[in-house]
């Protein structure tokens, strides 16, 4: 093990056999805690300890010093140093640190997403009703161009799923839904259908969601937010390129009648103008995400923070027979 501590760009001469450090059992503990030394460690006393820390003297035990680079192997980590006090030859001190990753692995893995509104106005929040009718028919256009892009040139795409009973198992002739084609994001030609309504009668036949990419998460944190170069047996994978995060959430929004209206009243179904990221993707934080994914899948994760690469690995196992 290969242990580095530079403060003010000052690298500071640590007696190594002093210093403890404890692992994270798991690499992406979602746990509220700091990696640091088990106790404190020695620090010898020459010319960069005195340029680094400054002079000796009983006013500088417990100090801090927040401008402190720990490099251990190779993951570099911000970190802060407390000066504990003196010895003969040396001073003790405590270290604790915390690296580029960590505070990433508490946010919710939606917070990376950002809402789009596919009509290219301002996104709106998700309602399930109105009295204000709409056209939606600006879904079209923005999904046929998704439709045709891969991962990751996308975060999230449309597939068609067979889903009969999404309405009900048995839909009656005077169900709003009676006209409901049995599949989510049907479309025509490579054309989403949308529902419509006429002065006599609608056709609510289609129910129009995206769906995430199993990997946009990943790529989100560590690729566009971190600038981290991803790769591995896992991510390189032709199908789990292709997999996707199912969930059960409609972008559907009833049109009810307005107060006061009279007559016959048709209830149709639009499909929001916005798609609200949080809702279609796993509330989870980064870590549960990514340990979801570590267990589930059978995968090794390999953070090299000095050379900012995030390998992802399909562990193998050597099974011996007796």
């Amino acid at each position: 093990m290969s242990i580095t501590i530079i403060i003010n760009n000052i690298e500071i001469p640590v007696v190594l056999a002093s210093l403890k450090v404890n692992d994270e059992k798991s690499t992406f503990s979602n746990k509220l805690s700091i990696n640091k030394s088990s106790h404190p460690f020695l620090i010898t006393e020459n010319e960069a300890t005195v340029k680094a820390l400054g002079p000796r003297s009983i006013q500088s035990e417990n100090k801090t010093f927040t401008d402190v680079l720990f490099v251990n192997d190779n993951k570099i980590f911000q970190a802060e140093l407390i000066m504990r006090g003196y010895a003969e030859g040396s001073r003790r001190c405590d270290i604790r640190y915390t690296n580029e990753v960590y505070p990433h692995l508490k946010r919710k893995i939606a917070s990376y997403f950002s809402d789009i509104a596919i009509d290219g106005t301002t996104p709106q929040s998700y309602i399930t009703q109105s009295e204000n009718d709409f056209l939606d028919t600006a879904w079209q256009g923005y999904a046929e161009n998704i439709i045709s892009k891969k991962f990751p040139e996308t975060d999230f795409n449309f597939p068609s799923l067979k889903y009969p009973a999404k309405f009900g198992a048995e839909i009656k002739s005077d169900d709003n839904w009676f006209r409901y084609n049995g599949e989510i994001n049907h479309k025509i030609d490579g054309v989403l259908s949308l529902n419509s309504k006429t002065a006599t009668a609608v056709i609510n036949q289609n129910v129009v969601v995206p769906f995430y990419y199993l990997l946009s998460p990943i790529y989100k944190v560590f690729r566009d937010e971190l600038g981290y170069t991803i790769s591995g047996t896992f991510v390189e994978d032709e199908a789990i390129k292709k997999t996707m995060l199912y969930h059960k959430e409609t972008n559907l929004i009833e049109i009810t009648q307005p107060d006061g209206a009279e007559g016959d009243w048709f209830t149709v179904f639009r499909q929001h103008l916005t798609i609200n990221a949080s809702r279609f993707l796993p509330n989870k934080t980064v870590a549960q995400y990514l340990n979801d994914l570590k267990n589930s899948r059978n995968l090794n994760f390999d953070i090299n923070m000095w050379l900012k690469y995030l390998y992802i690995l399909r562990v193998k196992y050597l099974y011996i027979l007796p």
